[in-house]
């Protein structure tokens, strides 16, 4: 049957897409793009702009009423990330990713990018290690826009806060004091290629590792003009800006007081949960619980000791995820550590398959001896079974739905994406994840962090709060101070994204309340089905497909 008119508009926007980010190419399995990097410059926005409008306007010309299902939700994620995206070229975002720590393939950040390359690039014959070869040889053009926007930033007075920049430069020094011929770089190429390997050595020498030299003097250069608040409400027009940010993540309007409110008042009732947890282990509070986890139970451990835990359980959860849902993937996921060039800035997470890789869930390694690891199985489910891994790899391996819909998943919609990982964090519970009330504390412990999330965001970009206070609110809500750091500083560097988890768990917990029974565990397993099937959809998307209802959440 040959497709559709509105399918060939749905696959003509995801080529743009994928031109437009090439390592998201990459990261499918599309070989095409493996010698390119994407283009930061004004001619290339100005391009992006061109194919996020004409995305809106052939959309538009279709009937709703008539679309079935399949094309009524692409036309759905079509409308929702071209909108999204022309208000963040709008409000020039680009800017502050140029100096994030974070960063993925959809958004590349400069000091993530080699490992990135590292983690998502599996050259497999001579061609794909000359294209690989290439690619780094592109990067310098790369760091140097990342620079000008930098500078943009400068001479337009917002862009991000000192302690953010001053992440990603420490991230950029680690690499520029990195031996080219220990570069994670060189992980993709075999190592009998050893005249390939020669080639990307001689690459970061001459050319890669002068570029991020550069980039390191425009990154000080910007950090000591920056400013030392965190939040964007010290911007001029920080407030609207904000929003912006608040809408791009969620793809809903919400007021950021209501937000924050709804944070305060799930904190506490989370907390009455954590302490009723502590009670039933012999222990005043959750803070002693988890000091006696530390010093008399599994705690502290070693690096391999949780390499091998986190397997036991990633492999515990594929069992398990059997009573929640009729269909699992066709294969679990892997576990590795995070790269320790990442550690002092990311917690765990997640990597979809790709041709000739497997999912993986990279767990972090950092300060394992002293971090209270009973929060490792609430990790496996959220990364891994029943959470991100059990969700995406099921829409990849989805052939009936568009390569659109199979491979935007977070792009399309992060609320979805970290809201069914959060309930699945729940999920963990109900089929027996939780080896003993330490986990289940550990569960806990993490469900909270996800409120203190909605209240710190909130805080920090809305109501001026200091990094000092953010972490404070933090740790408060259980979580270690070293943890707590990375995340008040994740916030500051990508506003309202924090804001994804709870908002998704609540809206998914909010239809099957209204769809299912208590104790309808036949009705359980539908439900999770058709909201697996669905996928990553905008929430007001979700709710409509699933209730026929509009969304109301705060």
């Amino acid at each position: 049957m040959p497709p559709s008119a509105i399918a060939e508009t749905v696959e003509a926007y995801w080529q743009g897409l994928l031109a437009a980010h090439p390592l998201v190419g990459t990261l499918t399995g599309d070989e095409r793009f493996d010698d390119l990097m994407p283009d930061l410059s004004e001619r290339s926005r100005a391009a992006s702009e061109v194919l996020h409008r004409g995305a809106l306007d052939a959309i538009a010309r279709f009937d709703p009423d008539r679309l079935d299902e399949a094309e009524r939700l692409d036309a759905a994620v079509v409308v929702t990330i071209a909108t999204r995206e022309l208000e963040a070229l709008e409000r020039a975002f680009a800017r502050f990713d140029a100096g994030s720590q974070m960063g993925d393939a959809w958004v590349v950040c400069p000091g993530t990018l080699l490992t990135l390359l590292a983690s998502i690039q599996r050259p497999r014959t001579p061609e794909g290690i000359a294209a690989y070869v290439r690619r780094l040889r592109a990067v310098p053009r790369f760091l140097d826009q990342c620079a000008e926007l930098l500078r943009e930033a400068d001479r337009a007075g917002g862009g991000q806060p000192r302690i953010v920049l001053e992440r990603t430069l420490g991230q950029v020094r680690r690499i520029l004091t990195t031996p080219a011929a220990e570069s994670p770089a060189l992980r993709p190429v075999p190592m009998e290629a050893e005249a390939s390997r020669a080639e990307v050595v001689e690459a970061l020498q001459i050319v890669v590792l002068p570029a991020y030299g550069r980039l390191a003097d425009q990154l000080a250069l910007s950090a000591e003009r920056a400013r030392k608040e965190p939040g964007l409400c010290g911007l001029r027009g920080g407030e609207d800006l904000y929003r912006a940010h608040v809408r791009y993540w969620l793809s809903l309007d919400l007021a950021p007081d209501r937000l924050h409110e709804r944070g305060r008042s799930d904190l506490t009732a989370v907390a009455s949960e954590q302490a009723e947890t502590a009670r039933k282990l012999g222990y005043g509070s959750p803070a002693k619980a988890t000091q006696a986890y530390l010093h008399e139970h599994r705690g502290p451990g070693t690096r391999d000791e949780l390499l091998a835990d986190a397997r036991e359980l990633v492999d515990r959860s594929w069992s398990a995820s059997k009573e929640i849902a009729s269909r699992l993937p066709t294969a679990n996921c892997t576990v590795e550590l995070v790269d320790p060039s990442r550690e002092a800035d990311v917690l765990g997470y997640y990597e979809p398959a790709a041709e000739g890789r497997p999912a993986v869930f990279f767990a972090s390694g950092a300060d394992v001896d002293s971090r209270p690891m009973h929060r490792l199985a609430a990790w496996v489910a959220h990364e891994a079974n029943p959470g991100h891994h059990l969700q995406i790899a099921l829409e990849r391996e989805d052939t009936e739905r568009s390569a659109f819909r199979r491979f935007t998943n977070d792009f399309a919609s992060s609320a979805f994406v970290e809201g069914w990982g959060l309930y699945a964090e729940r999920l963990g519970d109900e089929i027996g994840l939780y080896r003993d009330e330490f986990d289940r504390l550990g569960m806990l412990d993490q469900q909270a962090f996800r409120c203190a999330r909605l209240v710190v965001d909130t805080g920090i970009h809305a109501f001026g709060w200091s990094r000092e206070r953010a972490i404070e609110t933090l740790v408060e809500a259980g979580s270690p101070r070293t943890e707590a750091e990375i995340e008040a500083d994740r916030y500051a560097a990508d506003p309202g994204q924090a804001l994804t988890y709870r908002v998704g768990q609540l809206a998914i917990e909010a239809c099957r309340k209204r769809l299912v029974e208590p104790g309808d565990r036949d009705a359980l397993v539908r439900y999770h089905d058709r909201v697996l099937k669905l996928g990553s959809l905008p929430l007001s998307t979700l709710e409509r497909e699933l209730t026929g209802g509009e969304f109301q959440l705060l």
